[in-house]
């Protein structure tokens, strides 16, 4: 790979951003990898080894904000989950703060 095309990669995964799970039943925090059969989000580790099964949205794509309209519909208990967006190059800083709010929530 030439010095352009990994520039371009580069470029092209900063405007992409991760959706992360708060999931407030087991209080824990996961990238969201898409939905199952039955309507079940579905998940990974928030670690960059997991970069490529990560749900990805282009910042200025009109389809990711249909995307997110028919996923958070098809959710069966909204108020299991909190959804969060965060750059792809911050998933795994992302995902440990919202953790560590999460154990331990401020007054704010």
């Amino acid at each position: 790979m030439d010095v352009n095309e990994s520039n371009k990669s580069v470029v092209e995964e900063q405007k992409q951003d991760v959706l992360l799970a708060l999931d407030k039943k087991e209080k824990t925090v996961a990238a969201v990898t898409g939905i199952d059969k039955q309507g079940n989000l579905k998940t990974a580790p928030p670690q960059k080894k997991h970069n490529n099964e990560f749900l990805k949205l282009d910042r200025h794509g009109d389809i990711a904000s249909n995307f997110l309209k028919n996923f958070i519909s098809q959710l069966k208990d909204p108020t299991r989950f909190e959804l969060f967006k965060t750059e792809i190059s911050k998933v795994e800083e992302s995902a440990k703060e919202i953790q560590k709010h999460e154990e331990k929530p401020t007054k704010a």
